[in-house]
């Protein structure tokens, strides 16, 4: 008995497919990175606001895995957010809108219990539209109150 694939593509037919995606079915998160670094800097200022993030241009090396910023306090003695970047291409109200967390985020989440850590939800990120939304995530121990 020999099985048939018939869905397999050669390798034209994909190159094929890739030259016809359109620009907004790739989610680009550097672009994202850069959309929430440039509206961070125009609410807090560019000497609060620290791009930690490997996808900085600009970065020397001194990166984090847990999250892409750290917006100071005006005195910029004190982190006031610890942010991270998740964008999608999908609309804000649409039923695909996962969002997906490395291991060190959760790692960090879970050890350091955080109360200034925010997620930059960046929707249609593709888009000169694209919407910012910032989520306050937190993870807490739920504490069992007895009767």
């Amino acid at each position: 008995m020999t099985l048939v694939n018939n869905s397999f593509r050669s390798p034209k037919d994909i190159s094929d497919i890739q030259k016809n995606l359109k620009r907004y079915d790739i989610n680009d998160g550097t672009l994202a990175e850069q959309k929430v670094y440039d509206e961070l800097v125009a609410k807090f200022g560019v000497e609060r606001v620290k791009w930690t993030s490997s996808n900085n241009p600009l970065n020397s090396g001194n990166t984090t895995d847990e999250y892409d910023y750290e917006v100071r306090d005006k005195n910029i003695t004190d982190v006031k957010y610890l942010i991270d970047c998740k964008s999608t291409t999908a609309k804000k109200y649409s039923n695909s809108n996962e969002i997906y967390w490395t291991e060190s985020e959760w790692k960090f989440l879970e050890a350091e219990k955080p109360d200034n850590y925010l997620v930059a939800r960046v929707f249609d990120c593709n888009s000169k539209n694209h919407e910012i939304t910032y989520l306050h995530i937190s993870c807490i121990d739920l504490d069992s109150e007895e009767e």
